[in-house]
């Protein structure tokens, strides 16, 4: 026994570690977290870019800065991964 009264203790828990669940189906949350409603989420997402991208005459500048930081920030978060893949170096491989 690690302390006094340690059967105690364990003894008048009301659930075991194998009866927790993390993403049961009756979570209002595990919904969410489905590849089929995730696929469906990309391919709504995908139709509007495309309709934003036919009507791009009524974009508005805010929808175009907004999609241009985007861009800039995919861009810099490349950037780092090169860095960290060569070992934080900012000139190249070693070789």
């Amino acid at each position: 026994m690690f302390f006094k009264g340690h059967d105690d203790v364990f003894s008048k828990r009301e659930y075991t570690i194998t009866e927790i669940v993390f993403y049961n189906s009756d979570s209002s949350s595990s919904g969410k977290l489905s590849i089929p409603v995730r696929h469906e989420a990309f391919w709504k997402e995908l139709d509007y870019v495309k309709h934003l991208w036919k009507h791009r005459q009524e974009l508005k500048v805010e929808d175009a800065g907004i999609a241009a930081l985007f861009g800039l920030e995919c861009f810099a978060w490349y950037c780092a991964g090169e860095i960290v893949g060569r070992g934080f170096t900012f000139t190249g491989y070693y070789v």
